[in-house]
């Protein structure tokens, strides 16, 4: 948050402490300028875009001279973070556990290991960009020096119990989660009794991995519905950076929520994530563990954690997203590695592992009990990253695959072909992005669903 006060001058430093004593510490302004007059529009109001752009301006200028007595290291990192993230706080950025706690969003934040490949000479993959987002700005910049080895590919610290944790956990103390991006699947669990108790079971329910979450979009699913005669529902229940057995463990406590509120869900359309059932899952996403459905693991509270990590039953799940437009232009090396190890898996070129397989299937048959209907739904590819892979790569290995599972399912399989998207609509490979993408991609599942006519109405059970 920035604050502009009308005036030429004012005790910042005391109008700061004031704010401080009197407003949850996530309302207090990272900073406060003085403007002599407003800029105004031709109706004589408050023009706050050009506010805002004399506000962006004035942050830059300052932060560029409050970077003099760092390391080179530091300097370069600062530079970066302020670089994609100009209106974070100077102060957050160094006093945080980490970036995100500082307030960075996580395109932002793929930005700047973009940086720290380049700029500060660190070698990353999957496993350590995952460490790397648990660091704080200091602990980055000594692995920036060499005067730790902290970033190992395949060490996860964050899952590590410490003593205390031991001790809270035998004395059934809850302990709040340490992973932030565990945070909205933690919410979930939290809020959907009392989503069931409120308003009843959704008529259709998005379950999935990060593709969901970014893709499913309540709001414009409802109304393309509308649009072919159907009134319904809708609820995204798309959890970012949980694992093939994390998925299966949220399958089955929804099955049990909705049996123990005797409700049953219309249609359920389950993701099926071609990464999750590989041999090379996504590195980083996280096992939930029984903790995490006791009650010895809450989640952190409004405020506390990026906006974008939230599960908030007042938007129907929907991703509480950053403005954020396609990226194909210079990406961490990271980023591309894998942009191309999932490009081959949409053609059919990959491995499966058998015990991923069932983990998949294990959670699709505990929402099978529960739905009256379910659809299976194979996030769409950027064609355009696909092309770029050399001729002969393409098999017909995962079209089988999700045909089988249909059947054992007695689901079908929605084609991702089938879906008509630019690649101005994607994030990256296989991800929407918030500025149009996600709008479109709602509103052609909702016709492809609800297209058939009278036929495809649902009617909500009792």
């Amino acid at each position: 948050i920035v604050a502009a006060l009308e005036c030429e001058s004012a005790d910042v430093a005391s109008i700061e402490r004031d704010v401080a004593a009197k407003l949850p510490e996530y309302m207090v302004p990272s900073m406060i300028f003085c403007v002599p007059a407003f800029p105004k529009n031709a109706s004589g109001k408050v023009d706050r875009k050009a506010l805002g752009d004399e506000l962006l301006r004035r942050a830059r200028e300052n932060k560029g001279s409050e970077s003099e007595g760092m390391s080179h290291e530091a300097r370069m990192l600062m530079e970066s973070i302020l670089t994609h993230a100009p209106l974070l706080s100077r102060r957050n950025i160094l006093e945080a556990k980490n970036l995100f706690d500082a307030g960075m969003d996580s395109l932002a934040f793929i930005a700047v290991t973009t940086d720290i490949e380049h700029r500060l000479g660190l070698s990353l993959d999957q496993d350590t960009v995952i460490q790397l987002a648990e660091m704080s700005f200091d602990e980055i910049v000594r692995e920036a020096r060499g005067e730790t080895h902290r970033l190992t590919p395949g060490v996860d610290e964050g899952e590590r119990l410490t003593l205390l944790d031991r001790i809270k956990r035998l004395l059934h103390i809850p302990r709040v989660i340490r992973k932030p991006r565990a945070n909205r699947a933690l919410q979930f669990i939290e809020r959907f009794p009392g989503y069931l108790a409120e308003l009843g079971a959704p008529d259709v329910l998005a379950v999935g991995s990060s593709c969901t979450f970014r893709a499913f979009y309540p709001k414009s699913f409802e109304r393309a519905a509308a649009q072919h005669g159907a009134s319904v529902t809708s609820l995204n229940a798309g959890f970012p950076a949980v694992s093939v057995g994390g998925m299966r463990m949220l399958c089955e406590y929804i099955r049990d929520q909705l049996q123990v509120a005797g409700k049953r869900v219309p249609l359920i359309v389950y993701e099926f994530d071609v990464m999750h059932v590989s041999t090379t899952p996504p590195s980083g996403d996280i096992n939930l563990g029984p903790d995490f459905f006791s009650g010895n693991v809450i989640s952190l509270r409004g405020g506390r954690t990026n906006p974008e990590f939230e599960w908030l039953v007042e938007t129907a799940g929907a991703w509480n997203a950053p403005d954020e437009s396609h990226q194909k232009t210079r990406k961490p090396n990271w980023a591309r590695k894998r942009d191309r190890v999932i490009a081959r898996a949409y053609l059919g070129d990959v491995e499966f592992s058998d015990a991923s397989l069932e983990t998949w299937l294990a959670g699709a048959r505990a929402l099978r009990e529960v739905s009256d209907r379910m659809l299976l739904f194979l996030h769409p590819a950027d064609r355009e990253m696909l092309d770029e892979l050399p001729d002969g790569v393409a098999t017909d290995k995962l079209h089988r695959l999700t045909r089988e599972l249909g059947e054992q399912l007695d689901a079908a399989m929605l084609p991702w072909e089938d879906f008509d998207l630019d690649p101005a609509d994607y994030l990256d490979i296989n991800h929407m992005n918030a500025r149009g993408g996600r709008d479109r991609l709602s509103g052609q599942l909702a016709a492809m669903i609800f297209g058939g006519g009278a036929s495809a109405q649902l009617r909500k059970t009792s």
